[in-house]
């Protein structure tokens, strides 16, 4: 009996040691809202919903299953699963799974995420600092990570994970071969029930938004029209191969809000961007209303 209750406090000891599981990532329901933006034919600032839509093994493991991803970073469907609140995903790269979100990561932290889609390298995650995002009477615990030691900084929340792309991605944007992408600020808002949703973008505008930001026009590919550098920090230069009289340049944000609007009256000057608008806009030229151009220009600090 002596040694059948000292077992029992080993092990409770043991147990007391373990890491508690304290964040249920991704349960069954979640949906994410996240940007799309339609370059081709005509740009338009679209959305698209990601959904936790059931279980089902894999590679003999109990994992969540993400459908409707697409763009850069984990597969589609995803699939996942949460162990002392850090999670893996499977790669289809690496053919098993590979750590995702450290949930108990704090500043100095590093970790490495290997096999994600659409990338030729690992991406190196590396936490700044952690602090508690409040959405009215709720609040989650947010880490500011760096990717690959790059100058651009993301967000990862603990219910929501990473929030410019479910996924921590080596720059500010990436293509595939399909003609739909995602942008930098992607995640719009993260819904677990229909009572309970955070809005992660400080946009007004409505989870499922839809904007059309062009003209009824076609936008003629490899104008001429150039804007550079881009990335840009804030002044931007243009240039046409010949005047447009009365040609005019239109900047847009991913919600499809018209940010800036200027008059191009000679065929090459500067634009100086407004004060504290990192991410990625999209500008058409145009001129007596027909959009000759069209592209995207990522702003940092």
């Amino acid at each position: 009996m002596k040694k059948v209750l000292l077992l029992a406090l080993m092990l409770g000891a043991v147990s007391s040691l373990l890491p508690a599981q304290t964040i249920d990532f991704a349960p069954v329901g979640a949906r994410w809202y996240i940007n799309q933006i339609v370059l081709e034919p005509i740009p338009a600032d679209s959305f698209v919903i990601a959904e936790v839509t059931g279980e089902e093994m894999m590679a003999g493991q109990m994992c969540r299953v993400i459908s409707n991803l697409s763009g850069c970073g984990l597969p589609n469907p995803a699939h996942v699963f949460t162990r002392n609140d850090s999670v893996f995903f499977f790669s289809i790269e690496t053919q098993q799974f590979e750590l995702l979100y450290d949930f108990t990561a704090e500043a100095g932290s590093q970790w490495t995420i290997r096999g994600l889609s659409h990338f030729n390298q690992d991406v190196h995650v590396t936490v700044v600092e952690t602090f508690y995002w409040h959405f009215g009477n709720d609040s989650l615990k947010t880490w500011r990570i760096l990717v690959n030691q790059s100058y651009w900084d993301d967000l990862i929340l603990e219910k929501a994970g990473n929030l410019w792309y479910p996924g921590p991605t080596p720059s500010m944007g990436c293509t595939t071969d399909e003609e739909d992408v995602f942008m930098p600020h992607a995640v719009r808002c993260y819904q677990e029930n229909d009572s309970v949703l955070y809005r992660l973008n400080a946009s007004t505008l409505p989870c499922d938004h839809y904007a059309n930001i062009s003209s009824a026009h076609t936008p003629t590919e490899n104008g001429g029209f150039r804007l550079y550098p881009n990335p840009v920090r804030s002044v931007v230069h243009y240039q046409m191969p010949q005047a447009l009289p009365g040609a005019e340049l239109f900047i847009y944000d991913t919600w499809g809000r018209l940010i800036q609007r200027r008059a191009l009256n000679d065929q090459e000057g500067a634009i100086t961007l407004l004060e504290g608008s990192k991410g990625i806009y999209f500008w058409r030229l145009v001129q007596n209303g027909q959009t000759f151009q069209s592209g995207r220009l990522s702003v940092v600090e």
